[in-house]
């Protein structure tokens, strides 16, 4: 059995029938960070914000990214090569 790993990543977009306002004060409550820095993530361009991560904690991103109106989605990597070739910033803490 293999334990699935999960790049989260933001999309920099927005769900529909959401504010931007609205969905800046949620994420930076959620990542703990100043709005202008959850302003930043939100420009268009995909970030990763969690490397690695096991299925039930990318659930759990999910959701709450859901819940603050902001897309998210997770890429599942390998064991070997855990991020390779993927087009998106890393914003992953070290």
């Amino acid at each position: 059995m293999t334990d699935n790993r999960y790049d989260l990543v933001i999309t920099g977009q927005l769900l529909p029938n959401v504010e931007k306002s609205a969905a800046i004060a949620q994420l930076a409550k959620l990542l703990k960070i100043e709005q202008a820095q959850a302003e930043k993530l939100l420009n268009g361009k995909a970030q990763r914000i969690k490397k690695a991560a096991n299925e039930d904690l990318a659930k759990k991103f999910i959701k709450a990214f859901q819940q603050a109106g902001v897309e998210l989605v997770a890429k599942q990597t390998t064991s070997q090569n855990q991020s390779a070739g993927q087009d998106y910033k890393d914003t992953a803490p070290s």
